[in-house]
C-alpha cells in the first residue's frame, strides 16, 4: 500500500503565517487525502484475494486512523486552526469551520478534549462487555411444552433447560408452542442480558456524554447530537415520534387483546398475503435498474478505459446527469472466496465543483446468476447510496460526498428503493411488522430520554422504560425489563436512533411531492452537498414546504415505506 506511506507525513508541513481561504482548502484537502486512501484500503481489506495485500490493507487502515482522529492535536495543525476561527471565510468554509469545531472537538479545552478521551473508553468497555457475554436462561420443566426435539436435545445439559440468550435461537424458540409466561421470559432475558453486567459502563458513557455537551456549551447530548441534524430539536424530534406514531395507536390498542403478541416471533401479516419471491437474473435486475433511473435523467456507460481496479470482477460505468459526467461507479457484486459478505458503499473519492468528478465503489457479495427479494434490495441500498456520492459536489471535500445534515446524508439508501418498487412487485409489496415498528419507536424515543438525563441511574432510566413501553407497545412494562444495557445502538446512534424510523419516511414524503421535474429530482436532492440547509435544498424539490414543524407534520402523516 505505497500510498499508504505517501500520506503518513501529510500534516508535517507549515502552513501560513497568516491563514485565509487557500490555507482552509490545503487544510481540508491533505485531511481528504487521508480519508480517501483509507476508503481505498477497505476496499482491497473488503474484497482482495491476495492476503498479503489484505494485510497491508489493514495497516494502512489502522496507521491512518490514528493519523485522522490525532491530526488536530499537531501543533502547526492547531494553530492552524485557531488563527483560522477568527478570519473572515466564504460560506462554505466558514460552514466547514464550524463543522469541525462542533464535530471533532477542534480548539477545544484541554478539559474538553480529556472528557472526550474518558467517553471513548466508556463507548469502547460497553462494546467489549456485550461481545463478551455469552449467557443462558434457566427455563423450568414445563416450558418444553411444544419445543421440538431436536432443539431440546441441543439445548438440554445436565437435564437442566438452558436457552441461549442469542437472537436465533430465541426467535425460534419463540415460534414454537411453548406457554406464554415462558415466551415471555425469554424475550425479556434476551432484551434485558446486559443487565447487571453493563450498568457501570452504561453510567460512565451517558455521564461522560453529558459532561462533554455541557463543556461544548449544549444542554445536554441530545442537544449536542442534534445541532448538526434536519431536526435539529428534542421537540422536533419528540413531535415526529409521537406525530408518527399516532395512525398506529389502533393497532397497538387492539394487540393488547392477545396479550402475548409482543413474545411471539411470528410476524402479524399473513403468509397468505405474502408477496411470492420470484427470483430474477442478476444482468437483468442491472439492467432494470439502470432503465429505471433513465426516467430521472441518468445514463450509465460501461468505462472501457478504466482497468485499474482490485479484481478483474469489478466493472465501472462513467454516469451522466444529462450531458454533464457526475462520476464513475464500480461495481464489485458476485461473491467470491475471502470477500467479505457484509455489502458495503465506499466513497473513493469525493466531486469537487468544477474540478474532480466523483468515485464510488459499491461491493456486496450477492450470487452470479439470480437475485431474490432481499439480494436485490441490497443493491438498491448501496447503489442509492453510491448515486447521492456520485451527484454531490462542494467547493470542500469535508462538504461533499452527501449533506451535511445527519438526517438526510443517507437519504439514498432509501429513496432508490422507493423508486424500483414500479419495477420490483416483491419489493412493493414488503410490509414492516406492527411489533418491530413499535420496538423502533421504543428505541428512539428511549434513547434520545436517556442523553437528556443529567444523571443516569437505575431508577430515573426505568421511569423512562415504563413510560414509553406503554406508548409504544400498549402493555404494562415486565419489572424485569432493562433493554438499555444490552443495545449496541446506544454507542453508534446515542441520540440519533429515530433517524432509522425517519428516513423511510421522509423518503416516501419527498415523492408525494410536486413542483419538480423527475429529471431534477436528483440533482436538486443531492448535487448541492453542504452548500446550504438541507432545509432550504428540500425546499428546492416541494416549493410548498414552510417550516420545520410543518414539515415534521406532514412526514409523519405519509404511510412510511417498509
Amino acid at each position: 500500500m505505497r500510498q499508504c506511506n505517501d500520506v503518513g507525513t501529510l500534516f508535517n508541513s507549515e502552513f501560513a503565517a497568516q491563514p485565509d481561504e487557500q490555507t482552509l482548502m490545503a487544510l481540508d484537502h491533505k485531511l481528504a487525502q487521508v480519508e480517501q486512501t483509507i476508503a481505498k484500503a477497505m476496499v482491497v481489506a473488503d474484497a482482495s484475494q491476495s492476503e498479503p495485500l489484505k494485510s497491508a490493507a489493514l495497516q494502512c487502515i489502522e496507521q491512518l486512523s490514528v493519523l485522522q482522529s490525532e491530526w488536530t492535536n499537531l501543533a502547526t495543525v492547531s494553530t492552524t486552526l485557531a488563527k483560522l476561527s477568527e478570519q473572515p471565510l466564504s460560506k462554505q468554509g466558514s460552514r466547514l469551520i464550524s463543522l469541525w469545531l462542533l464535530q471533532r472537538d477542534l480548539v477545544s479545552s484541554p478539559r474538553a478534549q480529556k472528557a472526550a478521551e474518558l467517553l471513548s473508553y466508556a463507548e469502547l468497555s460497553y462494546q467489549q462487555t456485550l461481545q463478551r457475554l455469552d449467557k443462558k436462561l434457566r427455563l423450568p420443566e414445563r416450558c418444553t411444552t411444544g419445543v421440538p426435539a431436536e432443539l431440546l436435545a441441543q439445548w438440554r445439559l445436565a437435564d437442566q433447560f438452558e436457552l441461549p440468550l442469542r437472537g436465533v435461537p430465541v426467535a425460534r424458540y419463540l415460534a414454537s408452542g411453548s406457554p406464554d409466561e415462558c415466551r415471555r421470559m425469554a424475550w425479556v432475558a434476551l432484551a434485558s442480558k446486559g443487565m447487571p453486567d453493563n450498568m457501570v459502563q452504561l453510567d460512565m458513557m451517558l455521564g461522560q456524554r453529558h459532561a462533554l455537551a455541557r463543556l461544548q456549551g449544549a444542554a445536554h447530548w441530545a442537544d449536542l447530537q442534534l445541532r448538526t441534524q434536519l431536526l435539529n430539536e428534542v421537540e422536533l424530534v419528540n413531535r415526529y415520534l409521537q406525530r408518527s406514531f399516532q395512525p398506529r395507536a389502533k393497532t397497538a390498542a387492539d394487540q393488547q387483546r392477545a396479550s402475548d403478541w409482543l413474545w411471539r416471533a411470528s410476524t402479524t401479516q399473513s403468509m397468505a398475503l405474502a408477496p411470492v419471491d420470484e427470483s430474477i437474473a442478476a444482468r437483468q435486475v442491472l439492467a432494470s435498474v439502470f432503465a429505471a433511473l433513465g426516467d430521472f435523467g441518468l445514463r450509465f456507460e460501461l468505462a472501457a478505459d478504466i482497468r485499474d481496479s482490485w479484481h478483474p470482477a469489478v466493472e465501472s460505468y462513467h454516469v451522466y446527469s444529462g450531458d454533464n459526467l457526475l462520476g464513475t461507479l464500480m461495481l464489485d457484486l458476485f461473491a467470491r472466496p475471502a470477500k467479505s459478505a457484509k455489502p458495503r458503499h465506499r466513497p473513493l473519492q469525493h466531486g469537487i465543483s468544477d474540478r474532480q468528478p466523483a468515485i464510488s465503489a459499491v461491493i456486496t457479495s450477492l450470487p452470479s446468476q439470480e437475485w431474490h427479494g432481499r439480494e436485490r434490495r441490497v443493491l438498491y441500498q448501496q447503489l442509492g447510496a453510491a448515486l447521492q456520492h456520485l451527484f454531490a459536489r462542494a467547493d470542500y471535500y469535508g462538504l461533499s460526498g452527501g449533506s451535511v445534515e445527519g438526517d438526510f446524508s443517507r437519504l439514498g439508501m432509501t429513496l432508490l428503493p422507493i423508486l424500483m418498487q414500479a419495477h420490483d412487485p416483491w419489493l412493493a409489496a414488503q410490509q414492516t411488522s406492527d411489533r418491530k415498528l413499535a420496538k423502533q419507536y421504543f428505541r428512539a424515543a428511549t434513547a434520545l430520554a436517556y442523553h437528556q438525563l443529567e444523571n443516569a441511574n437505575f431508577a430515573s432510566l426505568q421511569q423512562v422504560n415504563q413510560y414509553y413501553f406503554s406508548r409504544y407497545f400498549g402493555l404494562p412494562m415486565p419489572d424485569e425489563f432493562t433493554p438499555q444495557y444490552a443495545l449496541s445502538t446506544l454507542v453508534s446512534d446515542g441520540a440519533l436512533y429515530y433517524q432509522r424510523l425517519w428516513y423511510p419516511q421522509f423518503a416516501a414524503w419527498l415523492m408525494t411531492c410536486d413542483g419538480v421535474s423527475r429529471a431534477a429530482l436528483l440533482s436538486h436532492l443531492f448535487g448541492p452537498a453542504g452548500q446550504q440547509s438541507a432545509l432550504t435544498t428540500i425546499k428546492r424539490v416541494c416549493p410548498a414546504t414552510g417550516s420545520l414543524a410543518e414539515l415534521v407534520t406532514q412526514v409523519a402523516s405519509v404511510q412510511r415505506f417498509q
